[in-house]
């Protein structure tokens, strides 16, 4: 019986001893750095959609993170290799980030985050394009030739993240939000890796489940 004690407290201590070892390196949670990405969407009314992001994170306490930047996506239209029109639109946000167990392998978390989206589409002629789909949302509005449209979001996500080695990371979340009274839901995967001491590569899946638009994203993160 005394054997078995030791054997488990030895585990427990070994499975601590781990956990702190590995919780040091592998998240982002409780750093301040700033992040780059650039990104491919697939949407079934429109091609070659390029997505980029701009982004900041300041720790406030040892679970609770604020974070804020800006997120832009555009495209040519082409129809008949003649251009239609050009759209570009782009966000400003800001976001609260809490983690549960901060310093365990098996972390969730939970984001709240609101912001606003600017659309902007201008055609070649002056033909009405009838119903517009956004590029960071998949939203659709109705247009003239040329607009401007300006709407506000909030969404609110659920996530955890699993350290698989000291330096790498995996995480996924489910986030629902809504933007001009229509709600909207989003799936995210990451995987990412510490390739220099101060810089963290991360790649990422986004699928808009309520469409057939999925996302593709290479991220890195720059501490400061």
């Amino acid at each position: 019986m005394t054997n078995i004690i030791i054997a488990i407290s030895i585990l427990i201590i070994g499975i601590s001893s781990y956990t702190d070892a590995v919780s040091r390196k592998a998240p982002l949670i409780g750093k301040r750095y700033f992040n780059l990405s650039y990104g491919l969407s697939n949407n079934k009314s429109a091609n070659s959609i390029s997505l980029a992001r701009l982004g900041m994170n300041l720790p406030i306490t040892n679970k609770l993170d604020l974070g804020f930047g800006s997120f832009q996506g555009w495209r040519t239209y082409s129809d008949d290799q003649e251009t239609k029109q050009n759209q570009h639109d782009y966000s400003f946000f800001t976001n609260l980030k809490y983690h549960f167990l901060p310093k365990s392998i098996i972390n969730p978390f939970i984001i709240i985050e609101m912001g606003q989206v600017i659309q902007t589409l201008q055609a070649k002629d002056n033909t009405n394009m009838g119903t517009s789909s956004g590029l960071l949302f998949i939203n659709e509005s109705e247009n003239s030739h040329t607009f401007t449209a300006i709407q506000y979001y909030y969404s609110i996500g659920l996530g955890e993240q699993l350290i698989i080695k000291d330096k790498t990371c995996f995480s996924m979340s489910y986030n629902f939000g809504v933007l001009k009274n229509k709600s909207y839901q989003h799936f995210i995967a990451n995987i990412g890796h510490w390739i220099l001491e101060d810089v963290f590569l991360d790649l990422q899946f986004k699928s808009h489940i309520n469409t057939s638009a999925n996302e593709f994203h290479l991220i890195s993160y720059i501490l400061f």
